[in-house]
């Protein structure tokens, strides 16, 4: 638990999610010589309930057992598939081809199925990151149609120009969501883990140099998260290991033919 979430769940006038009220639970009573944590537990979710609005009269609902109130109000780990995708040289883009992204980005998103309320998504003034469920789709089908909606709307847009360079990476982790109103609670390896790979010498080796116009967008894919049924059959991809990084990367190739 951060210092700021322990501070806000004391001060805020917002109800503190059942997950982090059960860590403080379990911390608070080891305070206290001969307290019954389980027992604690079991009565502080009553009122949790209840200040909660889960019963309709306002009183408590009957005392849940603690594997019930485990299952039910714990965060719980989840997998999620982060995309991001980038301008290269964000410091020569102009104001427009930054607002095109976010839009490129959001026709991506309905492509795939997602509403805007159904994505985590982290916009910056070079491009953007979302981060999806994992479980409703295939990942690698979901990875793949997104790149292929930035491809499109890359060419449509530029299709008398040379384009920006735009790149897109995608990853695979796992993060922890609230029980209660599933919220993302903490990220433990999809959003920082993507945002540790981008910003590696190592990784922006890997980048394919600028090709000729109607080029598609450079990607990057970690691990197994590609497959080949899934993503464009007229690009060509090329396997990178990467023994410092501990991971393996499937790089996109222009291809021309």
């Amino acid at each position: 638990m951060s210092r700021s979430r322990i501070y806000d769940a004391f001060t805020s006038r917002r109800l503190p999610s059942w997950g982090l009220l059960q860590l403080l639970t379990e911390e608070l009573t080891k305070t206290i010589p001969r307290s019954d944590p389980v027992r604690e537990e079991v009565k502080l979710h009553t009122l949790w309930l209840a200040a909660s609005g889960h019963d309709a009269q306002g009183r408590p609902k009957a005392e849940p057992q603690l594997e019930e109130a485990l299952t039910s109000f714990s965060p719980y780990s989840a997998r999620i598939l982060v995309i991001r995708a980038e301008w290269a040289e964000p410091a020569w883009v102009d104001t427009a081809s930054r607002r095109r992204l976010r839009a490129y980005v959001t026709k991506a998103l309905e492509d795939v199925g997602y509403g805007p309320e159904e994505a985590l998504r982290i916009d910056r003034s070079a491009g953007s990151t979302v981060a999806l469920d994992a479980e409703r789709e295939s990942p690698s089908l979901t990875a793949a149609t997104f790149l292929a909606a930035l491809d499109h709307e890359l060419r449509t847009m530029f299709a008398f120009e040379d384009p920006p360079e735009l790149r897109f990476m995608a990853h695979q982790g796992i993060a922890r969501f609230d029980g209660s109103d599933g919220s993302v609670v903490e990220d433990d390896g999809g959003l920082a883990e993507l945002e540790a790979y981008w910003t590696k010498q190592e990784v922006l080796e890997m980048w394919p140099s600028p090709g000729p116009r109607e080029r598609p967008v450079s990607a990057i894919v970690c691990g197994s998260l590609y497959q080949e049924r899934h993503f464009a059959v007229l690009s060509t991809w090329k396997v990178v290991p990467s023994q410092q990084l501990q991971q393996t990367f499937w790089v996109r190739e222009p291809s021309f033919e």
